[in-house]
Formats: C-alpha cells, sequence, structure tokens
C-alpha cells in the first residue's frame, strides 16, 4: 500500500473508485481492511479513501499517548497530502 508522510510519520492509505472524495476513518484499534465491504459499494459513486491510523496497521507505530487531536491532525494532513 502506498504511503504518506504526515506529521512527521508514514501513514498507509488505500483509494479506489472515482467522483467526491469519501475518506472513511477508523476507530482507534482497527485497519483499514474493515472498510472491504463499503469501499466495494461506495467506489462506483466516489473516490473511496481508507487508511490506518498512527498505531495500527501498516501505519508507524510511534511511542507516545495518540490523542484525538494528533489523529485528527493526521487525517487533515492526509487530506492535503
Amino acid at each position: 500500500m502506498p504511503k504518506a508522510e504526515v506529521n512527521g510519520i508514514n501513514i498507509s492509505y488505500k483509494i479506489e473508485g472515482n467522483g467526491e472524495p469519501l475518506i472513511m476513518i477508523m476507530g482507534i484499534a482497527s485497519t483499514k481492511k474493515s472498510w472491504l465491504f463499503q469501499m466495494l459499494a461506495f467506489k462506483k459513486y466516489f473516490k473511496v479513501i481508507t487508511f490506518d491510523n498512527r498505531g495500527c496497521g501498516e501505519s508507524d507505530k510511534p511511542d507516545g499517548a495518540y490523542s484525538i487531536k494528533t489523529m485528527a491532525d493526521d487525517t487533515a494532513g492526509l487530506m492535503a497530502y
């Protein structure tokens, strides 16, 4: 999977489909693979973007606390990538 450097770490993401972007944000303990069935349905109408939050899946796992603000900043950084 491709990775984007965001806020000093690498975030693993996947893009499928065309159209308006639709970013799927997973909770803390799961990976982008959890969106498989939604991606299959939505990619017919949208450019679907899924990603692994920091500390999950194929994204970097830096030491320290993972706050909601930090994860929101990661999402915003990925959207701007």
